[in-house]
């Protein structure tokens, strides 16, 4: 997640979406959000270094990975999007 006015993040927009954070709980070495993006509630951990974030606010979303629990079965899943984009500042 990321706010669209930071400059290191331009150009990763073109490849995330906006999101409004709904629930943000202490995890002891991260925090973890639940974030609201087009109907889809996703859950991620974001690092205590990060600046702090509240409940309603908006935010970018990136997706590099997501881990698909299908029945019985796990899967990873990578954007293919960002196969040419250096995400060094992830």
């Amino acid at each position: 997640t990321f706010r669209v006015d930071n400059p290191k993040f331009h150009d990763l927009i073109s490849v995330s979406d906006e999101g409004t954070v709904e629930d943000v709980r202490f995890r002891g070495d991260s925090v973890e959000l639940t974030i609201e993006v087009n109907g889809v509630k996703l859950v991620c951990r974001r690092s205590l270094e990060r600046r702090p974030v509240q409940a309603g606010e908006r935010m970018r979303v990136l997706l590099y990975r997501v881990i698909v629990f299908d029945g019985g079965q796990v899967r990873t899943v990578r954007n293919e999007l960002l196969r040419n984009v250096r995400l060094e500042f992830m």
